[in-house]
Formats: structure tokens, C-alpha cells, sequence
């Protein structure tokens, strides 16, 4: 009966072994995974590292073109108008 008893402990030690083993390959496998979905990001980002530059620098460009077009335009209406019950700007009339 000792002898029976004693393989059982065996099995049960062979057990828990396994399924360490099995659970730190899971780990493994799981870190591979993240690893390789992180570096499949960087090479995606870095795919496209130009095409972002040139649009920066067209967004740049569109910037100074809306600056520079807003000097060109009269000021925008305000209360201080004489429509809205202002004063008005000396060059502003009522007449035609």
C-alpha cells in the first residue's frame, strides 16, 4: 500500500510540472505575439514616415495661404457697425 501511495505522489508532482512548463510556454507565446504586433506597427509607421512629412508641410503651406488671404479681405461685420446700432467706421455710410 506504501508502494501504491507513493506512485500516486508521482504522477501528481509529474502533473504540476507539466503544467508549469505548458503555462510558461503560453507566457512565451504571448509575449512573441505582442512582440511581433508592436514591431508590425513600426514598420507600418515607418512606411508612411514621407507621406506624413508632405502632409505637414502641405498643411504648413495652407496655413500661410489662409493668413495671408485674410489681410486681403474687409474686416468682418460687428456690433460696432452701423446696421447693428454702432457708430460705425468713418468711411461707412447710410446713403448708396
Amino acid at each position: 500500500m506504501n508502494c501504491h501511495c507513493h506512485r500516486r505522489q508521482e504522477r501528481g508532482f509529474a502533473l504540476i510540472i507539466v503544467m508549469i512548463v505548458i503555462f510558461s510556454l503560453a507566457i512565451l507565446a504571448g509575449g512573441f505575439a505582442f512582440s511581433m504586433k508592436v514591431e508590425s506597427r513600426l514598420a507600418a509607421n515607418n512606411n508612411s514616415e514621407g507621406e506624413m512629412q508632405w502632409l505637414g508641410r502641405s498643411g504648413v503651406e495652407l496655413a500661410r495661404f489662409v493668413l495671408s488671404e485674410s489681410f486681403n479681405r474687409p474686416k468682418p461685420a460687428s456690433l460696432n457697425q452701423i446696421w447693428a446700432g454702432g457708430p460705425g467706421d468713418l468711411t461707412e455710410t447710410n446713403g448708396p
